[in-house]
């Protein structure tokens, strides 16, 4: 599942992307797609315990989470090297949890908030405003409520929202209108449904589903019409994101026999494989811009979360070590910088 909350999202993806299985004795290894080819640097937030990177735009602002050491799980965009900590507020009180997202071509950030023990609720964070987004069938507990996901140069919304039963039913927002949408195939039983995770400006939208056998499975939308995604050689494909204009599509998948998840990027009918070099286990991307520059979070030697930007070889640049890789001066006080410099190439 894509861009929610640090909880939410390893829940589901440990749970059923991750989930143990056996190959068939004596079957021979299934051809998955070859590795992309580029560079990875790391994108962590000053002082931060872990960082999730969620999205990026065609300009190169990112959006995403993070946390410190026994705090709070907090917001972030950056762009230039400038950060802006976003903290959604509830009844005068900071939430437990606000976790951006996407970002718009028109800077509008939508994401997550979340009191302690409360339901999620969406939120549009625009000029400085947080607006609540709420479906209205969404659950009223802890572990239930609505998240949104995905916004496009219109304004039209995508996320999902979990009822009071533990089902998730994806749902589209326009105009102040909700409406929701299943994908033919989704499971009806807690942890099983349909999740919307991004659009692009021209209404193709992207999500996953699980299915009553717990299998994960991609598609893109459009029309009306469902399309399904899935990965060669994968048992389960996750598709967490599409761009805004060349709909490249961004996921996660697992093969059979094997607990660690990697990801891929599926562009122009290729497919190809996103590891992060350092990863100790999981590679999770989260989205990625129209050239082909994608962010997420891997699992480190620790078992802690930490942002990665990947850029594909035909878009690298040389550039000596700095900010993302884009600068070697110094960080200037409280700005945003790597906790690891410079570029690393993928094997």
């Amino acid at each position: 599942m894509r861009k929610v909350s640090a909880g939410v999202i390893v829940a589901v993806i440990a749970g059923v992307l991750l989930l143990p299985a056996t190959a068939a004795a004596g079957a021979a290894p299934p051809r998955t797609p070859p590795l992309a080819k580029g560079t990875y640097v790391n994108v962590s937030v000053p002082r931060a315990a872990s960082t999730m990177a969620e999205d990026i735009s065609d300009s190169g602002q990112i959006v995403g989470c993070f946390s410190r050491a026994h705090g709070p799980e907090r917001g972030f965009s950056e762009q230039q090297g400038k950060l802006t900590i976003l903290t959604h507020r509830s009844g005068g009180r900071p939430s437990a949890l606000t976790c951006p997202a996407a970002v718009s071509s028109t800077g509008a950030i939508v994401g997550s908030y979340e009191a302690k023990a409360r339901p999620m609720h969406g939120f549009l964070y625009l000029h400085g405003i947080f607006k609540t987004i709420n479906a209205p069938h969404a659950g009223p507990e802890s572990g239930e409520g609505t998240v949104a996901v995905g916004i496009n140069k219109a304004g039209v919304i995508v996320g999902y929202y979990v009822t009071a039963r533990r089902i998730e039913h994806g749902f589209v927002l326009r105009d102040g209108r909700f409406r929701t949408v299943d994908a033919p195939g989704a499971g009806r039983t807690p942890r099983g449904g349909t999740v919307l995770n991004g659009i692009a400006d021209d209404g193709t939208i992207s999500g996953l589903y699980n299915s009553a056998d717990g299998r994960q499975h991609g598609f893109w939308l459009r029309r009306g019409v469902f399309h399904r995604v899935s990965v060669p050689g994968a048992q389960d494909t996750a598709v967490v994101c599409i761009s805004q204009h060349t709909r490249m599509l961004v996921g996660a998948y697992r093969v059979a026999g094997h607990r660690k998840s990697l990801g891929f990027t599926f562009r122009h009918g290729v497919y190809r494989t996103l590891r992060e070099p350092l990863a100790g286990s999981d590679t999770i991307p989260q989205c990625g811009n129209d050239s082909g520059e994608v962010v997420g979070f891997y699992f480190g030697s620790a078992e802690v979360f930490r942002g990665f930007q990947f850029t594909p070889a035909a878009a690298a640049s040389p550039v000596v070590p700095g900010m993302r890789g884009r600068s070697a001066a110094p960080a200037a006080p409280g700005g945003f910088w790597p906790a690891r410099t410079g570029l690393r190439q993928a094997k």
